[in-house]
C-alpha cells in the first residue's frame, strides 16, 4: 500500500511539529533499501519509521528491525500495518533519548537507517556519532545541502564541523539525488541519500575524541580567522597563546592556516599535541 493511501485510510495529516515529509516515491524507497546492501543476518535500527512502507521492505531482507517513531499517531498505524511481521519491534521513542544498550544486542553491530527530519538533522548525526560503536553502516536521507557538507573535502566552502566529525568516524559517500517531488508534503528543498560505513572505522590517529571534537569546533567557530586566533578565541580550548603556538608547531602547522584548509589527519595531530598539554 502506498504512503498516500495509508494516510487517507487513517485520516492522518503530516505533522509540522514532527517535521514530517514522507518519502512517497516507491521506486526511490526500493532503491534506498537496495543501496543498504542488507543481509539475512542483519539487525536494523530505523530512525523515524513513519507509516512503515520502508520498514516492511527492510523486514523482508533482515533478521530484525527496531522501528523508532516518536509520533503516537504513526505508532498506531505501524502497529496496525505491520502487525503480522514477527521480526519488527515498534518503539515509541525520541531517538535522541533512546539508550541503544537497552535494545540492541551486545555482540553484533546493526545497520542504522532513516529519512532524517530536517529540523533535527544535526542532533541526530551527532547522536549517531556518539553511538557509533553500535553501528556497522548507515543509510540516510538528508537535505542536499547537508549531504554536500557531510561529504565535503578540505578547501571547499561546504567543508566544516559536520564534515570533519562524521568523516573522522565513518567512510561517508553521497549515493543519489532525491527530488523534492518525491515527498509529501513537498518540501522546499531537494534531498540526497548518503551512506556511512562505520566498521571498520577510519584510522586517523585520534587518541582523545573529546579533545579532537573541541579542537574542530573551536577551529571552525571562527572559520575565516587564522587557526591560532580561532582557537585562542574559542571557549572550548583553555590555553595561552604560546601553548597554542607550540601545539600547532608540534602538529606541523604554522598557525596561519584556516580551519577549512586542514584535513582530518591535521586535526588529529593537533588534538594529540593539545592532549600532551593537559
Amino acid at each position: 500500500m502506498s504512503v498516500i493511501s495509508i494516510l487517507k485510510r487513517y485520516g492522518i495529516r503530516p505533522s509540522k511539529a514532527f517535521s514530517q515529509n514522507f518519502l512517497v516515491a516507491l521506486p526511490t524507497i526500493q532503491k534506498l533499501v537496495g543501496e543498504m546492501e542488507l543481509g539475512s543476518d542483519d539487525v536494523v535500527l530505523e530512525i523515524g519509521a513513519g507509516l512503515g512502507v520502508m520498514t516492511r521492505l527492510i523486514a523482508e531482507e533482515v533478521k530484525f528491525v527496531y522501528a523508532v517513531e516518536p509520533d503516537e499517531k504513526m505508532v498506531e498505524v505501524l502497529n496496525s500495518e505491520l502487525d503480522e511481521l514477527e521480526n519488527v519491534r515498534i518503539l515509541k521513542e525520541d531517538i535522541l533519548r533512546l539508550r541503544l544498550s537497552r535494545i540492541l544486542p551486545k555482540d553484533e553491530k546493526c545497520v542504522v537507517v532513516g529519512n532524517i527530519p530536517y529540523h533535527i538533522t544535526s542532533p541526530i548525526l551527532f547522536y549517531i556519532r556518539r553511538n557509533r560503536d553500535f553501528f556497522k553502516k548507515g543509510m540516510f536521507v538528508v537535505q542536499k545541502e547537508v549531504a554536500r557538507r557531510l561529504a565535503a573535502k578540505p578547501g571547499s566552502k561546504d567543508y566544516g564541523i559536520v564534515s570533519v566529525l562524521m568523516q573522522s568516524i565513518a567512510d561517508v559517500s553521497q549515493r543519489f539525488f532525491i527530488s523534492r517531488d518525491s515527498f509529501y508534503p513537498r518540501p522546499d528543498v531537494d534531498s540526497e541519500a548518503i551512506r556511512m560505513v562505520f566498521d571498520p572505522p577510519p584510522s586517523f590517529g585520534i587518541t582523545n575524541d573529546e579533545i579532537f571534537v573541541d579542537i574542530v569546533r573551536g577551529a571552525f567557530g571562527q572559520r575565516r580567522k587564522k587557526i591560532i586566533n580561532a582557537i585562542l578565541g574559542s571557549r572550548l580550548i583553555k590555553a595561552e597563546r604560546e601553548e597554542i603556538q607550540g601545539a600547532l608547531s608540534k602538529a606541523g602547522l604554522t598557525g596561519n592556516e584556516r580551519a577549512e584548509e586542514l584535513d582530518i589527519f591535521a586535526f588529529a595531530r593537533l588534538a594529540r599535541a593539545f592532549e600532551e598539554l593537559s
